[in-house]
């Protein structure tokens, strides 16, 4: 039996066809990860965060957030009142300036712990990065001793953007 004439054309148009489908079956993608930029001084408010007679809310807090890495930061308070309603009666505390703060990023999900005052603030970071907000748990005693869990929104604001 007596073979064909080897012809380099042939050879040729079949790798050309093996490559052109190959590379057919990848497609380019525009995505591109860009971190969150979280470090500066942010405003954090809090409203309606309430839980067992209780209703607080978070006025003048500012927190100045300094990012590790790409998942983590920290932070200190530099002062804010945490006003709250007990059946009635209504009470202001002083954050105090210096009050450390820890976080976690995960993309543009945030989570913000204050372990000194039982706190935990959970969110979003805007595209911009000059938003925030989420919901927030707060663990306050109050009268006779009794620890109450509160929960409701919060948000924050970069100043100076």
């Amino acid at each position: 039996m007596r073979r064909p004439p080897f012809r380099p054309g042939r050879l040729a148009a079949s790798a050309l066809a093996s490559i052109v489908a190959t590379s057919a079956c990848t497609r380019p993608t525009t995505t591109e990860y860009v971190p969150v930029a979280l470090n500066g001084t942010w405003a954090i408010n809090a409203t309606d965060v309430t839980g067992g007679g209780l209703t607080c809310g978070v006025t003048g807090l500012s927190v100045v957030l300094v990012q590790s890495s790409d998942t983590a930061f920290t932070g200190t308070a530099l002062g804010g009142v945490v006003t709250c309603d007990y059946e009635g009666t209504i009470t202001r505390q002083t954050v105090d300036s210096g009050t450390a703060v820890v976080g976690t990023l995960e993309g543009r999900l945030i989570q913000i712990s204050v372990p000194v005052e039982g706190a935990s603030l959970n969110g979003t970071i805007a595209p911009d990065d000059n938003q925030m907000g989420g919901t927030t748990q707060l663990e306050l005693t109050v009268g006779g001793g009794a620890t109450k869990t509160i929960s409701g929104s919060w948000s924050g604001s970069r100043l100076g953007s």
